[in-house]
């Protein structure tokens, strides 16, 4: 039996994949993609693997790949075209952020995938 994430993932978000950064160290992203989601705001502390600790302000469910570095934003389309410096990526100020930790979770059968993002 699947993990069946589809009657959780309820919430809408938009996700850039970062591609690159560019020589005068600005960050390059992927064309926007939907994704459905659930996403729960708290704060938790986290230890990175340079001995760093940071604070995540969100955790979202998923059930696509995402990649750390790059940004979400929870919301539509419809909601990131409001926006005044659409179409450029939303900031953190207007609920852009990136993820700094990603986790994956297969089941039991290797055909779906949990995968869990901190922001």
């Amino acid at each position: 039996m699947g993990i069946r994430l589809k009657k959780y993932l309820k919430q809408d978000c938009l996700y850039w994949a970062k591609t690159g950064v560019t020589t005068a160290g600005k960050v390059t992203y992927a064309p926007v993609v939907a994704l459905k989601c659930r996403w729960e705001d708290g704060m938790q502390d986290h230890l990175m693997d340079d001995g760093r600790i940071i604070t995540s302000k969100a955790h979202i469910l998923l059930s696509t790949n995402v990649t750390q570095g790059s940004l979400i934003y929870l919301g539509t389309m419809a909601t990131w075209k409001l926006l005044p410096n659409y179409p450029a990526v939303p900031t953190p100020q207007q609920g852009g952020f990136e993820i700094i930790m990603v986790g994956k979770t297969p089941d039991m059968k290797g055909r779906d995938l949990l995968v869990e993002a901190w922001l």
